[in-house]
């Protein structure tokens, strides 16, 4: 009797505990489920780390649709300011990001910008990690070069790009089209990111 309670007892330790929101998850996957053959299940059973693996590329290594542009003439001399007024665009700013803005001197006057658009909205943190993923780096230059060169293209295809300053929160630059005016939006990422965006950066140099 001592020995089963013993037992019992290290069986309820090992469990895990979830906050209410993993709860609702975990109860979501099982009720979206497909039947799987009990063989498959057990073979699962026998490698968690290879279902950890699998798990984590079903919900975390999202591959974004994406297209790469090439930017040229890009000015890292200018102030921020002067950049985005030369997008010709009127819209909200956060005086204290927009000076801040990084100008990616180390990427040079002609860089290769890519756009990935995501399947859902996801939080300023999981974008990061997206960025990560694809090996991108934020470049606001090159983006406020790009829409500049190109006025139309943020009215077809809102963009935006995101970056961490140096107290770890999260920034960002977006053109789009709203109420009929062409729009440049520079403040603090809070909420979640619209999945209708197209986001930007440049391959790691």
């Amino acid at each position: 009797m001592v020995v089963f309670k013993q037992k019992r007892r290290k069986l309820m330790n090992s469990q895990k505990t979830y906050n209410p929101q993993i709860g609702k998850f975990i109860a979501a996957i099982a009720q979206a489920m497909p039947e799987i053959p009990a063989g498959v299940m057990q073979d699962w059973i026998q490698d968690p780390k290879a279902l950890k693996k699998a798990l984590k590329k079903v919900f975390l290594e999202e591959k974004p649709n994406q297209f790469t542009v090439t930017v040229t003439g890009i000015n890292r001399r200018l102030k921020p300011g002067t950049v985005i007024d030369r997008t010709g665009r009127a819209g909200s700013f956060a005086t204290s990001v927009l000076a801040k803005m990084p100008r990616c001197t180390e990427h040079g006057p002609s860089v290769e910008l890519v756009f990935f658009k995501l399947s859902r909205y996801r939080s300023p943190v999981a974008l990061q990690q997206v960025y990560e993923t694809l090996g991108l780096v934020p470049d606001p230059y090159a983006l406020a070069k790009y829409v500049q060169d190109n006025p139309d293209f943020a009215d077809k295809y809102p963009c935006a790009i995101q970056w961490i300053d140096a107290d770890f929160k999260p920034c960002y630059l977006a053109f789009n089209r709203w109420g009929g005016a062409q729009k440049v939006i520079i403040l603090l990422k809070c909420a979640e990111w619209n999945r209708n965006y197209w986001f930007a950066g440049v391959p790691k140099a």
